[in-house]
């Protein structure tokens, strides 16, 4: 993957119209249907292990939140590389890892803060005492109810969307943290309109997605994992897509 080497002069995003959605889902469709084969082997290889690690008590959900920020940061490599017109490979994956301290660290805090504010809302919200038990317990008859999967998924949409554009900024580009941290509130600030659409269809998504899973019907758990795949693969394709847009004219 070739990076931009130096410091970048002047950082001017625009506002990319509405008028561009269209455009923007087929270059998204294109540059997963470039090398789709390799990505989703390449994708599969930490969202699987990221399921895996969902069924350990207590440290679930930040070592989970941890793992997805790296992960999908090196897809978004990936997914860079193919569109620098190269065959992705295991490499970009795991290009993250060799980031800058300041700039792996500025990366996992990205993925922990929407889990962490959400973690804090249910501990207000419900009490120490459930909580705790949410955290712990794997038990069927002890997992969050319909109501609470929504209020925290809710909750980390929402802390997550001025983090939109952070993932591509942090392996994309060789600025200090600070400069990733700037870039990524200008260029949200561009593209407000845009970063609230995102939130409020991914909203919608992860409605549907608890309203799937508390049919507790085993035959479609094959259903969910594939639909949520597919929705993962494409958010940080587009979100890839609609940055490289509001950098460029």
């Amino acid at each position: 993957m070739n990076l931009p080497e130096g410091p970048v002069r002047s950082f001017q995003p625009h506002r990319v119209p509405a008028v561009e959605f269209a455009s923007l889902m087929r270059e998204t469709a294109a540059l997963l249907g470039a090398s789709f084969g390799r990505l989703l082997v390449l994708f599969l290889l930490f969202y699987l292990l990221v399921l895996f690690l969902q069924e350990l008590p207590y440290v679930a959900l930040p070592l989970t939140a941890t793992l997805s920020a790296i992960g999908n940061a090196g897809f978004i490599c990936a997914l860079e590389t193919t569109r620098q017109g190269r065959a992705p490979s295991i490499l970009d994956m795991l290009y993250p890892w060799k980031l800058p301290t300041e700039k792996l660290v500025l990366l996992v805090l990205g993925g922990m803060l929407p889990i962490l504010v959400g973690m804090l809302v249910w501990w207000l919200d419900l009490g120490a005492d459930r909580f705790v038990t949410l955290l712990q317990t794997t038990d069927p008859a002890q997992i969050p109810s319909v109501g609470e999967r929504i209020e925290f998924d809710l909750v980390i949409e929402v802390a997550a969307t001025p983090l939109f554009f952070l993932a591509p900024f942090c392996v994309l580009y060789t600025w200090s943290a600070s400069r990733t941290v700037s870039a990524t509130v200008l260029a949200g600030l561009a593209n407000w309109p845009w970063l609230v659409g995102y939130c409020a269809v991914s909203v919608g998504i992860d409605l549907g997605f608890i309203a799937l899973d508390a049919t507790r019907d085993l035959a479609l758990v094959p259903v969910g994992l594939a639909a949520n795949i597919a929705v993962t693969m494409f958010s940080d394709a587009f979100t890839l897509v609609l940055m490289l847009r509001c950098l460029h004219d």
